[in-house]
């Protein structure tokens, strides 16, 4: 984007300073006039009132349930999980996709989120599938994510 930006800026200044017709009180009305087409797409698009907007109260739910849900994992543990509930979990000091986390990894699931098409289906059914032999301790499953402990946490507790 920014490339497009800079090119945009130095045409505007290449179109102005090639004109000497143009009077240099209305250079500031030609620019402006340039920069109308830009402000248009911002405001059709933007977070204000575009279709890229704020999120939905849904959303926010479901943010809120995930964030529920994982109150019980430690503040420095490994987590592996679901790319759709990645991103409120993003800060922490290591977060893997679902099926990279190893057996220290608490595991969070989400089962209503979409599986992007790089994401291997069937590798993620058998880990699902495995959790519970691995000896983890499922902390919490409010019917969309499920928090999962590391291997051998069912044992302790």
């Amino acid at each position: 984007m920014l490339p497009v930006l800079v090119a945009a800026g130095l045409g505007a200044r290449r179109l102005l300073d090639g004109r000497p017709g143009l009077a240099l009180a209305r250079r500031p009305a030609a620019l402006a006039a340039l920069a109308a087409p830009a402000l248009v797409i911002a405001v059709a698009l933007g977070p204000l009132f575009g279709a890229l907007g704020p999120r939905s109260p849904a959303d926010t739910s479901a943010r809120d349930r995930l964030l529920a849900c994982t109150a019980a994992l430690p503040a420095s543990a490994p987590v592996a999980v679901d790319d759709d509930a990645a991103a409120p979990l993003a800060a922490r000091p290591l977060e893997q996709p679902l099926t990279y986390g190893g057996p220290a990894a608490w595991v969070v699931v989400d089962r209503a989120g979409s599986i992007p098409s790089y994401v291997n289906a069937g590798a993620r059914a058998q880990h699902l599938a495995a959790l519970p032999g691995e000896g983890r301790r499922r902390y919490c499953d409010d019917g969309r994510f499920q928090l999962w402990g590391p291997a051998g946490s069912a044992a302790r507790g």
